[in-house]
């Protein structure tokens, strides 16, 4: 037996495609539903001809005591990154946020924390500083253990949008960082579009709209690769005069 935390369609159709042209099992594929008191467990597909009298659905109790998942704050978020990204951020990341007086005032999340960074008399969350994605399929699977994950800095366009008001200036800037590697997401063919076209105030609005760093399909966020810092630090650049242009941009937006 396989069993997951998910199952969908495409899934099933693997199941099919493995079971019938790889081998003889597994058996059957079943889907995990963990809660506080244990695990509930439902098949989903059995192999065909396999006598499913074998295995049936159950629920198996657990003897942990549940623990609320720590967020990411800018503090724990240097024990979570290898030590070529904790360096990134000390000498880099932090420095140049602490620049455009950023004081550590954060929302902390579960992969990352949203830095808040004042802007004319606003304080605005203007940028994603965490981890990557464990489901992100551009890393090794060891850059996803504590200690040494990669880092991802995202800039948030929805906060510009909804402080200027200047549709204009926020496409350029997504254009801007664009140059440099940055993609909307592949959720609805985002990566093919922003920073390319001019993208709606709806659609920006209908999300945090946060730009991610895969410049090439084989290339996620940042590893401490050769590069890196120098990739973060023209990011910087970009991201510090669009900050100075924004009290601008909201008079020419009003």
């Amino acid at each position: 037996m396989l069993v997951s935390d998910y199952f969908n369609a495409s899934d099933l159709t693997a199941a099919e495609s493995f079971a019938h042209n790889v081998h003889d099992g597994p058996v059957a594929y079943a889907i995990v539903n963990p809660d506080p008191i244990g695990f509930h467990w439902h098949v989903k597909y059995f192999r065909p001809g396999a006598d499913q009298g074998l295995v049936k659905g159950a629920n198996v109790t657990s003897d942990f005591v549940p623990e609320k998942m720590q967020l990411v704050t800018p503090t724990r978020l240097r024990s979570l990154v290898s030590p070529a990204c904790r360096n990134l951020l000390d000498n880099l990341v932090y420095p140049r946020l602490n620049a455009l007086g950023w004081n550590e005032r954060h929302v902390a999340k579960r992969s990352a924390f949203d830095a808040i960074i004042p802007v004319g008399g606003s304080s605005l969350p203007l940028m994603v500083v965490g981890t990557s994605e464990l489901d992100a399929k551009a890393l090794e699977r060891h850059t996803k253990i504590d200690g040494s994950q990669t880092l991802k800095i995202n800039p948030r366009f929805k906060a510009v949008l909804n402080q200027t008001g200047n549709l204009a200036f926020v496409n350029a800037y997504m254009k801007r960082f664009y140059e440099l590697g940055w993609r909307g997401r592949r959720r609805e063919n985002k990566h093919l579009r922003w920073g390319i076209t001019d993208i709606s105030a709806e659609e920006i609005r209908a999300s945090e709209a946060a730009m991610i760093y895969y410049p090439v399909e084989d290339q996620r966020d940042h590893s401490g690769r050769e590069g890196d810092a120098e990739n973060l630090s023209n990011f910087f650049a970009i991201f510090e005069e669009m900050i100075a242009s924004m009290p601008e941009a909201t008079l020419e937006g009003c």
